[in-house]
């Protein structure tokens, strides 16, 4: 009951980022960037395998599509758990949104990789304009 209550909730965000990017002229851009040959960043037990498309950023799991575009801000913030154990996340701050957009990944390396991948992609989106 509880997965697909999750599900659903999953669901119902994909269809909302999907329609923001059809409002923004930007959805058939996404689906031509996911269908080119890009390596799948796996990024390990806590987190998400990502790709780096040419102007945007998948996220597999839970289920972004973020135009690099559309980023403000990237942080790093490190999140405690029980037993002393931390995990990290990227925070992205978007443009068109109050919301930051947190994905969580088991070391704080690969979000620092993550965060500088994610920088130079937006500073190349900047160039281009």
């Amino acid at each position: 009951m509880l997965a697909l209550l999750i599900k659903k909730r999953e669901n119902k965000r994909i269809y909302e980022m999907l329609d923001e990017l059809e409002k923004s002229k930007l959805l058939k851009s996404a689906q031509v960037d996911f269908m080119i040959p890009n390596k799948i960043v796996e990024t390990g037990l806590l987190g998400n395998d990502i790709k780096f498309g040419s102007k945007f950023l998948f996220v597999l799991y839970p289920g972004y599509i973020i135009p690099y575009c559309w980023l403000n801000d990237v942080k790093i913030i490190e999140n405690p758990g029980r037993y002393g154990s931390k995990s990290h996340y990227v925070n992205i701050i978007l443009k068109t949104s109050s919301k930051p957009i947190n994905i969580t990944f088991a070391k704080k390396e690969i979000c620092e990789k993550i965060r500088e991948l994610l920088l130079k992609k937006y500073k190349e989106q900047k160039k281009i304009k």
